[in-house]
């Protein structure tokens, strides 16, 4: 853990889901709890889907979260777990689909998760969420939604404590990625600024890279033609 984020590990071996002993053991125990949703069904069901995604087990991750869903509206239909919970776990889901390219699924997790934490109030939960909705809308070229959801999140931000510049990087990411497809390069150059100089284990880092090669391209050719016009 860094200082007010994560620090995620990265896979070390090929992933292999068949003789992953963690990965069987998780798959068991959330088909086993899943029959009665409960907290510790929902708890145990993230835990899966984070322990899949990095571990590289996208597809898996990905099928896990929509069986995760499934048992968060069964717990809750049963009144067996909390708000926050409900939040957390709709927003992992959400982080596993969108990774595995299933966008509008994921807008649904992270629409629930959303809801869950307004109903809740935590202001950390609406931020992660929030910022989540506002990079996906970004990346799908829905500018409109996209400032919706970064509005929302910049009301709720400064009641964060712990982990705020951890929930801010969706948003910075989702205005980065604005300014890449407006070809922007002031505004991408303020909001890199706000990110690491380097991709870091952040789980959308492959985001942050490619708005990093753009920024390197763009600078590389804008040099070039003014280069050619001095000359």
């Amino acid at each position: 853990m860094g200082t007010d984020r994560m620090v995620l590990p990265f896979p070390t071996v090929a992933p292999d889901p068949e003789r992953d002993q963690s990965a069987q053991r998780l798959q068991m125990q959330t088909a086993r709890l899943y029959q009665r949703p409960t907290a510790r069904a929902l708890s145990v069901g993230t835990l899966q889907i984070t322990y899949l995604r990095l571990a590289g087990m996208y597809q898996h991750s990905a099928e896990a979260a929509l069986r995760l869903r499934s048992a968060i509206r069964a717990a809750f239909n049963a009144r067996r777990t909390s708000r926050k919970l409900i939040s957390i776990s709709e927003l992992h889901a959400g982080i596993s689909l969108q990774l595995q390219g299933l966008d509008v699924e994921a807008k649904w997790a992270y629409q629930a998760a959303l809801d869950a934490g307004l109903e809740s109030g935590k202001a950390f939960h609406i931020c992660d969420a929030s910022g989540r909705l506002a990079l996906l809308c970004a990346m799908q070229g829905d500018f409109a939604a996209a400032g919706h959801w970064a509005s929302l999140h910049a009301e709720q931000l400064q009641q964060v404590g712990w982990g705020k510049p951890m929930v801010a990087r969706g948003v910075i990411l989702a205005r980065a990625w604005q300014a890449m497809l407006e070809v922007d390069l002031p505004e991408l150059r303020s909001q890199l600024r706000q990110l690491p100089d380097e991709p870091d284990s952040d789980e959308f880092w492959a985001v942050h890279a490619l708005l990093l090669s753009f920024h390197l391209v763009f600078t590389q050719q804008t040099g070039a033609q003014q280069a050619c016009w001095s000359g």
